[in-house]
């Protein structure tokens, strides 16, 4: 008849009907009669019916109503809109001793045997309570603005929050609670809620209030234009995992590729997860590992992490809600290093640095062979040079004081002249220095023994003009070696200068000569205990200053010990190899 029907149960047999602003109707037999159930409640809204024994419990707007279905009389009944604390009813739950009634404000709990008020629950959380269930030893309340609540007969506390508006709850036989959302059906599981909706086919796009209800296996939830019926079980069965891809906005990375590289520019790497199954998305969560965290993706399933250079590990997983099973991916991002940091350039750097290096010792070299070929050359020409002086010392001077000896030595047998001796004398001393001087300056190598036997007779000749005794002193030696002529040179005009300035300028009793050698270097002493000098004294141009200046050219050091009326020591020390 084009009535608006907003509650109904079955009772013996009969239908009874809660017609909006036309009360309750029994539908027996094909006939439908009016019921009066309360005599202010005729023409007032009835929101639920329910059946307890042989009893019927009515609620509307008004009142709320005991009907006996025997005597099909009124019993008992209760002016809701009276009642300053509960202003607008919704939902009546009868068990053995208690009538729950909730509404505006909060639920009020009625002594089921004499229906006296027993005590108004509230909470400040939430303000419109929708419904109540009996769970394990407590109760479960339904809200608008606070979801899910639980009493244990004393106080109401929080039981789950979620920011959703609930309608109504339903307990299965595992204890999951089911309950009604505005465009969703929720389902509470170990603590952890499990969304179902149009994803799941769940066709409902709205969820009414009191319109649920279960019997034997099967859960009914009523919306608009549709109710759903489905079995908790084959809804919670588990899901086989669905194949996915990943997308990096340029190309989708295949699950059997576990390494992907990306160029050096891309320090923030862009991804999507593209899975191949479209329904029940909702029932799986993807997660990915980051900063040593597991981050859950949004509904777009796009995330981005930033690279380092080299390797980056990237793991995502996806996490059935129903079963609770989980599956993880591996995969390697390897960003590339920064051109200099790469393998090539370095081997190439390697390799430039290896043929410079190369260019560098092969230039050394031949500049080092290039200045020993020079320093040969001049070698070459100095030897020279002194081979064409000694020959004409020899050729020349030589000659004529030969012949200026034996002239000498002709006229003193005839005349006896003791003048003519002593020049005699001086011209063989003159042609022995010369022999000394040509042997020095003819460029050749010098055995050791052999300066040691020049020196030798150059202290047996100088013995003949010094007043005082001269002590030579050789150290032993073991293996003779070459000298080169510079060093030789050197060595034996130190000697003469050191000799000479002793005999003449000493006025000593005694002048003594000491040569020795070590691995590296030769080492000349000449001493005496005459009267001494004062080092610091020797001017520019003196003899001992220009044999230090001589010295320096064969990297000989010099070494004067003497004070005025104490004698004097010059150690000279010559390396071997200049």
């Amino acid at each position: 008849n084009n009535q608006r029907i907003l509650a109904a149960t079955e009772a013996n047999g009969s239908l009874y009907i809660g017609l909006h602003s036309k009360g309750l109707w029994k539908y027996e037999n094909g006939l439908l009669s009016k019921i009066k159930y309360c005599p202010e409640s005729d023409k007032s809204v009835i929101i639920q019916i329910i059946q307890d024994n042989n009893s019927l419990y009515i609620l509307d707007t008004k009142s709320l109503s005991e009907y006996n279905l025997s005597t099909n009389k009124n019993i008992n009944y209760l002016l809701v809109n009276h009642d300053k604390f509960l202003t607008t009813p919704f939902y009546i739950l009868k068990d053995k001793k208690k009538i729950f009634l909730c509404g505006v404000n909060g639920f009020k709990v009625i002594e089921a045997a004499n229906w006296k008020s027993l005590k108004n629950i509230t909470t400040k959380s939430a303000k419109v309570f929708t419904s109540i269930i009996p769970y394990k030893s407590k109760y479960l309340i339904t809200t608008l603005d606070g979801f899910l609540y639980d009493f244990d007969g004393k106080e109401i506390k929080k039981f789950f929050k979620q920011e959703t508006p609930a309608y109504g709850a339903l307990v299965d036989e595992d204890n999951n609670i089911w309950l009604a959302g505005l465009n969703s059906i929720f389902c509470l599981r170990n603590n952890k809620i499990i969304e179902f909706n149009r994803k799941n086919g769940v066709p409902i796009i709205e969820f009414n209030q009191l319109s649920f209800f279960k019997k034997n296996d099967k859960f009914y939830f009523g919306g608009m234009d549709y109710a759903f019926c489905f079995s908790p079980k084959s809804l919670l069965k588990n899901l086989e995992f669905p194949f996915f891809q990943i997308n990096d906005g340029i190309k989708n990375l295949s699950l059997i590729d576990k390494n992907i590289l990306v160029p050096y520019e891309t320090d923030k790497y862009n991804l999507e997860i593209l899975p191949t199954l479209l329904s029940n998305q909702n029932l799986f969560i993807y997660e990915y590992f980051i900063d040593g965290k597991w981050q859950v993706l949004g509904e777009d399933l796009k995330f981005s992490i930033s690279l380092t250079e080299g390797e980056n590990k990237l793991k995502v997983k996806l996490r059935n809600l129903l079963g609770e099973e989980e599956k993880i991916i591996s995969f390697t991002v390897k960003r590339e290093f920064i051109i200099w940091k790469r393998s090539w350039f370095i081997l190439l750097m390697i390799f430039i640095g290896f043929v410079t290096t190369l260019a560098i010792a092969f230039t050394l070299k031949y500049q080092k062979a290039k200045n020993h070929l020079r320093i040969q050359k001049e070698s070459q020409r100095l030897n020279e040079e002194r081979l064409k002086i000694s020959r004409n010392l020899h050729d020349n001077i030589g000659s004529r004081l030969t012949h200026i000896i034996s002239s000498i030595d002709i006229q003193n047998e005839i005349k006896q002249d003791q003048k003519l001796d002593n020049i005699a004398s001086f011209a063989r001393d003159t042609m022995s220095q010369l022999r000394e001087t040509i042997w020095l300056v003819s460029g050749d190598d010098v055995w050791y023994s052999e300066l040691l036997h020049r020196i030798q007779q150059y202290i047996l000749q100088i013995k003949k003009i010094s007043n005082a005794p001269i002590i030579i002193r050789i150290d032993n030696y073991e293996v003779d070696f070459k000298l080169e002529p510079d060093l030789v040179v050197e060595f034996f005009r130190s000697l003469q200068e050191l000799v000479n300035n002793a005999v003449k300028y000493s006025d000593a009793d005694e002048i003594l000569v000491n040569v020795s050698e070590n691995e590296t270097k030769l080492k000349l002493i000449v001493s005496d205990n005459g009267k001494g000098f004062d080092p610091s004294e020797f001017t520019r141009g003196s003899g001992l200053e220009n044999l230090n200046q001589s010295l320096i050219k064969v990297h000989a050091s010099m070494k004067i010990v003497s004070e005025n009326g104490n004698g004097a020591q010059v150690s000279i020390t010559f390396p071997k190899n200049t």
